[in-house]
């Protein structure tokens, strides 16, 4: 088999792992009723297990992402999406709430390490020219995942036993692990035309970055604001996760069911958008370097735009033409911000030494699960001061992400001088 297949078969098993460890991301949200009332507590305490989750899994990130960069990227990604896998078939045997608890805290540890070390493996996968496509496909498949969690907590709590969706996850990621054993280590910075660089130490293995690491990834301006820009766009996200289908049952007053099929709805159509506007950025990366930014800045305030109009609305529920512009709008809006995460993660690879890009995921990882977790509590407090109005706490979500922009702009100066600055001091 040529490199090339063998890139294009690694790349698609580092999206089937992706897809799997994703869905145990937004299990919880429909579930949220049915395990409150299987453990006998408040759905608040299903809530906290959901941020826990993201929280805790974002802070071991680090540890996975610093490990990454010096030793076997492929063992890493094995280890932690058993540790994963395994967490999530034991949760399904949970007779109490604090097993419950405890059990999805580990899980979350092998989840943090899947995803900042599939990102470096396919940076160094996948030429820098089509990284942002491959990001965007990443992102599909991310959103794929996202929307199964959502179909099998959403829809199957309804007909069978609260802990069937975990063993179909469990099942699901046991065969993807099976096929990761084929996946090959690629060396890192070969497609950048960077010089080799040595990151093995047998003799001491430290889960710690060294100064001269810390130093070089907070010196480039660049990376400073990719962090504050995850940080601020990712609070919405949570937000969006774990409170949407409970905001399209009040808004259009339907069914658990039903608004879960229509969340669905809108995970697809950023399917749709996430590849295709990460190719339409790679297309005008080859000419301008400044253009992935340039298409950033865009999207992050058209894309709002749509959100916020529709949420503007009052909806009356027997105004059949008004809840079709409602949801007109709403796709529109995931259509065009779905491109935003691809684009940026391939900012990494541009930025970003080769032996660090693990560390700045993992990173960049913490800095969105800490965002995540905290935009659900912002979206309670929203919810508070609106005096429970879902419409206009969306509203308050959606400026949130908007306001973002803010550190997109200046990357549109420092961009081309980091990546020369990296090149002079990497390239062959």
């Amino acid at each position: 088999m040529s490199r090339d297949k063998n890139r294009s078969r690694d790349f698609t098993y580092i999206n089937l792992i992706n897809l799997i460890a994703n869905s145990t991301t937004t299990l919880l949200g429909p579930m949220a009723l049915t395990l409150a009332a299987v453990f006998n507590v408040n759905v608040l305490n299903i809530g906290l297990v959901n941020s826990l989750y993201l929280l805790i899994g974002g802070f071991f990130s680090i540890f996975w992402g610093i490990l990454a960069d010096k030793m076997n990227r492929k063992k890493l990604l094995i280890i932690s999406s058993i540790i994963c896998m395994i967490g999530t078939l034991i949760v399904s045997f949970s007779t109490s709430y604090l097993f419950f608890l405890i059990i999805e805290i580990i899980t979350s540890i092998g989840y943090a390490g899947i995803m900042p070390i599939s990102f470096t493996l396919i940076t160094d996968l996948i030429v820098p020219e089509r990284r942002a496509h491959a990001f965007g496909i990443l992102q599909m498949t991310s959103l794929l995942g996202v929307g199964f969690g959502l179909i099998l907590g959403g829809i199957l709590v309804d007909f069978l036993p609260w802990w069937v969706p975990f063993l179909i996850i469990a099942f699901n990621g046991t065969i993807y692990i099976i096929l990761l054993k084929n996946i090959q280590e690629p060396q890192r910075g070969k497609l950048d035309g960077f010089k080799q660089i040595k990151v093995m130490n047998k003799e001491k293995i430290s889960f710690f970055l060294t100064r001269t690491d810390f130093k070089e990834l907070f010196t480039t301006n660049t990376n400073i604001l990719l962090i504050f820009y995850s940080f601020i766009k990712v609070l919405n996200y949570g937000a969006f996760n774990f409170h949407f289908i409970t905001m399209l049952e009040k808004q259009l007053s339907i069914s658990t069911s039903l608004a879960t099929i229509m969340m669905i709805g809108t995970f697809s159509i950023m399917i749709i958008g996430s590849p295709f506007l990460g190719k339409i950025a790679d297309n005008l990366f080859n000419k301008r370097k400044t253009a992935k930014i340039e298409i950033l800045i865009l999207i992050m305030l058209i894309g709002p735009s749509f959100y916020l109009l529709a949420f503007s609305f009052d909806i009356n529920p027997s105004n059949i033409w008004l809840i079709v512009l409602f949801i007109v709008l709403i796709l529109m809006g995931a259509f065009t911000t779905s491109g935003e995460a691809g684009i940026a993660q391939s900012l990494i690879g541009d930025v970003v030494a080769p032996h660090l890009r693990s560390t700045f995921f993992s990173i960049q990882l913490i800095v969105s699960r800490i965002g995540q977790g905290l935009g659900i509590s912002l979206f309670i407090l929203f919810l508070d001061l609106s005096q429970n109005s879902y419409r206009i706490a969306f509203s308050g979500i959606v400026l949130t992400l908007m306001a973002s922009v803010i550190f997109i702009i200046p990357m549109r100066k420092t961009i081309k001088k980091d990546m020369e600055k990296l090149k002079l001091k990497y390239k062959n």
